[in-house]
């Protein structure tokens, strides 16, 4: 498919608030998110617009916007909705707007958290629906990283304190070949589960950052986990993240037919587990605690054990 010319797509606010009225507006600071409904049905959202007051980084504006989504048709290709990304919908400039058809579902982090009711004891065992959660994220992330695999950079970095937990489970500097761009900070806010079983992305991606499979499919894995910690007040061990939320994300993944270093999938999701049991220190975080801080410190050293002992089976 060609790319777009910077005409094609192009339009404005005023533009597209005819025959829809502003059903919702979220204020984010630097940008504002609307959510536009039809006039004859002000209950129905068909468009989301995203402005931004401030000039964007590099690679994030508009126009690139709607052009990545657009080239990449990781929309569905007749109809609304889509099982990677919503379809684009137009860009404009002064202020910087995107807009995209609205994802029918529900967010995953939601849908985790309607799987347990009010009151479950910390020893309840996590159901059966969060494997399939993980299944389906599986189905995107190989999806995702098969559309946008093309053109990737020679040599890649994924952080120091990644390279030193790699090195230590399975005793390499260098990155793994094959790199794809990353969907790392994608997770159980901006992930959302279709009526028929699927999960999609809200929206895609704005940073253009470039990792390896095993990095992304580690730290999802950890972000979906911890979600579901938090909302079964669980004290489930790091085993249990990894059979029902690794071990089926890493199965889907491999199904779309990539061969997947579980010892690299290990090392990433301990990488991860370090970074958010920091966090859980910093007081003033929104998810400051004690206790997650142990749980992910846990997490964190089990699951760098494991990736040791996958390793030296090589």
């Amino acid at each position: 498919m060609s790319s777009p010319g910077v005409a094609e797509g192009r339009t404005s606010l005023d533009a597209l608030l005819v025959g829809r009225v502003v059903a919702q507006r979220i204020d984010r600071g630097p940008s504002d998110v609307l959510f536009l409904a039809d006039e004859s049905d002000p209950s129905t959202v068909t468009i989301v617009a995203k402005t931004q007051r401030n000039p964007p980084r590099p690679g994030s504006d508009a126009h690139t916007l709607y052009r990545l989504h657009e080239t990449l048709a990781l929309h569905a290709a007749d109809g609304p909705g889509s099982a990677i990304a919503p379809r684009p919908v137009g860009w404009g400039s002064e202020p910087d707007l995107f807009a995209y058809e609205y994802s029918r579902g529900v967010p995953v982090k939601e849908r985790i958290e309607s799987l347990a009711p009010d009151g479950r004891s910390s020893g309840a065992a996590w159901p059966v629906e969060l494997s399939a959660l993980a299944r389906a994220s599986g189905a995107l992330l190989a999806g995702f990283h098969a559309a946008l695999t093309a053109g990737a950079p020679a040599t890649i970095s994924v952080g120091r304190l990644h390279q030193q937990v790699r090195r230590a489970v399975v005793g390499s500097e260098p990155p793994p070949s094959d790199p794809v761009r990353s969907l790392c900070d994608s997770g159980p806010h901006n992930l959302i589960a279709g009526a028929d079983g699927s999960v999609g992305l809200i929206d895609l991606p704005t940073d253009e950052r470039w990792t390896f499979a095993e990095f992304d499919i580690g730290v999802l894995a950890l972000r979906l986990a911890r979600r579901a910690a938090i909302a079964f007040h669980s004290t489930a061990s790091a085993g249990d993240a990894h059979r029902v939320f690794t071990d089926p994300l890493c199965a889907a993944y491999a199904a779309a037919g990539r061969e997947l270093d579980r010892a690299e999938v290990f090392a990433s999701f301990a990488t991860a587990s370090f970074v958010f049991a920091k966090r859980s220190l910093t007081i003033g975080h929104p998810l400051a605690s004690l206790d997650y801080a142990r749980r992910d410190l846990s997490w964190g050293l089990s699951s760098l054990r494991t990736g040791r002992a996958l390793a030296s089976h090589r």
